[in-house]
This record gives C-alpha cells, structure tokens and sequence, in this order.
C-alpha cells in the first residue's frame, strides 16, 4: 500500500520537520513561510484495535484504517477513481489530510484519555496537531463519554459502528454523528428478510452490554410491529468475557426455545468459535434444520477459517453460513462465510416456515 500512500507519507514527513505554527478553528497551519504554508484537517481515529491486550479485528479496525489512508490520500492527490467528483481536487482547495490511530482497547478509560488529551486546546502550543474531528469510536460504551468530552470542547466526533439510541440525544451529544443507523434502525432490515424467508420463530443470542442488549431489545419491539406479523423472538444473554459453563448454559436456552433460527450478537471471534462449537455439540448447529445468522460484530478473521471439533475437520464444500452486514442504507447484505466447514451453520433458503 504505501506505494499508492506517497502523499500521506510526504505530508507526515512534513508534519515531522515542519510542526503547527498556528491554528484556524480546528484548521492546523504548518510550514514557516508566507508561501510555503498549509492547512492540515487532522483526524484521530479512535478504535478497538486490541481486546483484552490481544490484537483484534473483529469489524474492520485495520480494514477501517487503511480505507481512511486510501480517502486521505486521495483528497491530498485530486485522485477520482473511486469518488470522481475527488478528481483534481487537489488543485481547487489546499486544504490536506492527515489522520494518526489510537486503541481503546475497547475501554472508556483509555477512550477517554485519548479523548481529554485530543481536544486539549494547549496543544498548539506545543505544536501538537489540534483535531479537525474525532473518527470513532467503535463500541456505543466508549463513543458515549468520548463524544461527551468532544462535544463540550467544540470537535465533532463521526463514529462508523456506534448504534446506541442513547447517541441520538441531541442535547446530550450535539457534535456527535455517526454513518450507520442507530439500533432501532439496524433491527429493521434483518426482521424484514426474516419475514421475506417465512420465519416464524427466531432466537437472539446477545452478548450482555450496551451494544447488545440494546440490539435485542430493538430486534424484539421491530418484530412486534404491526408489518410484520407473526415473529416470534426470543431473547438469551451472555457475558461477553463468559468461560465455558456459561456458554453451555446459554446454548440449552437456546435448544429449549425448540427454534431452528438463532442470530447471534456478539463481537469477539473466539467467543463465536466457542458458541458454535457448543451449539454444535448440544445438535442445533450443523444438523441441516438450524440456521445461524450474526451480527456486524464479528470480524474478517471468520472469512475462510477452517474450525476442528473433536479433532474432526468438516468438509469445506459440503455447508456454508451467512454473516450479516448492515449498511448505511438499511439494507442487508448477505456472504457467504465459509466457517465451520462442512457443518455448522447451513445455509438454508426457507421456501416453508419454520
């Protein structure tokens, strides 16, 4: 990539021999010449690239970051093949780009640590860039008290896979924004294709936070609207650091509902792998009559993973299993996630209820 990234890497070089002179807003000024100066929007990225001290990638943290270089890059380059509208922008407005990443680590004590040190108006003294906005962050439970401190210091925060319904509260977070629906509205496009397939029975398995809890309450008054008759949920909770007892526990919940459709709501990839496993082992994953969609929690690390139960590896070509991402629109995109090969997760096209 970073020969497709030379003017990112030219303007941080930049940015290293030639600090902030002044500040415009939140509009960075460097160089030292009458003619030689240039504004710099910066943007800090704010995301859960570990858990737990673990590397994590469960929804497009490194994918989300390289995708901002690549905008950078070509908003500093007039670069319109992906956005034509972007082609020779470079030459109307001299305003660059430039961004730096920050973990989390899924935490809102680091969140706002990051966030305090960010918008700390100081830091022009000592020529450190002042954000343009904040990117991030990812979980509703850090971008919450992040936005907060943001929003009081004058930076708007756009967060890319924060959901919570907490976040729309105007009053609460007025510069906070973010680019995919709220809670209320991700539940609509997944009971919707439920309705399309004749489901009339679906369990949500959720992890025990803001993020699911919120989602499962949303997926439940959605299916007890008046256009959609008939949906019957049923929701289980889980921890999301649960060990193996509590996910057993779990997984006989979801055998007792007697459901042959489970969505999952979960955001680690090891927890789904211990959860599929289960499910497997307690027969309602693998069997041809139960299906299992998730959530846009979990990661790019599923694609292609080829799990072993029992020592047993599964046929690759035999089953497949559907991931769900929501998009902007509210529309569902449904791939094909070879996992679990060969059994878990069939792939079914219910032309019956179930």
């Amino acid at each position: 990539m970073s020969s497709q990234l030379s003017a990112s890497i030219s303007l941080s070089k930049r940015l290293a021999a030639e600090p902030l002179t002044s500040t415009v807003g939140n509009v960075n000024i460097i160089g030292i010449s009458d003619n030689n100066r240039e504004p710099v929007c910066y943007l800090p990225y704010l995301f859960e690239f570990t858990n737990k001290y673990r590397p994590n990638n469960a929804i497009g943290q490194y994918e989300g970051l390289a995708a901002i270089l690549l905008a950078m890059e070509h908003l500093n380059t007039g670069n319109g093949i992906i956005v034509p509208e972007l082609d020779g922008i470079d030459q109307r407005c001299p305003l660059k780009f430039t961004t730096k990443a920050f973990d989390t680590g899924g935490q809102q004590r680091m969140g706002i640590d990051h966030a305090m040190a960010l918008t700390d108006r100081n830091r022009s003294r000592t020529r450190k860039l002042l954000p343009s906005a904040i990117l991030g962050a990812a979980s509703s439970s850090v971008s919450i008290p992040t936005s907060i401190i943001s929003g009081l210091r004058g930076f708007p925060q756009i967060s890319p896979i924060s959901t919570s319904s907490i976040l729309d509260d105007k009053s609460q977070f007025k510069l906070f924004g973010r680019t995919i629906p709220n809670d209320d509205g991700t539940a609509v496009p997944l009971v919707e294709k439920l309705t399309s397939w004749n489901v009339e029975h679906i369990a949500v398995l959720h992890i025990d936070n803001t993020y699911g809890n919120a989602f499962a309450t949303a997926i439940s008054l959605e299916a007890q609207r008046g256009n959609t008759p008939g949906l019957d949920v049923e929701t289980v909770d889980i921890a999301p650091d649960a060990d193996d007892r509590k996910i057993s526990f779990a997984i006989q919940r979801l055998k007792e509902t007697k459901f042959t459709y489970f969505f999952a709501v979960v955001l680690s990839d090891e927890l789904v792998d211990r959860i599929m496993t289960e499910a497997y082992n307690q027969g309602i994953a693998g069997t041809g009559r139960h299906t299992w969609l998730f959530s846009d929690g979990i990661g790019t690390t599923v694609i292609g993973e080829i799990c072993q139960i029992s020592g047993l590896p599964f046929d690759s070509q035999q089953r497949t299993t559907y991931k769900i991402n929501f998009l902007w629109s509210q529309t569902v995109t449904f791939q094909l996630v070879r996992r679990w090969r060969g059994r878990i997760g069939e792939q079914v096209r219910p032309s019956h209820r179930h």
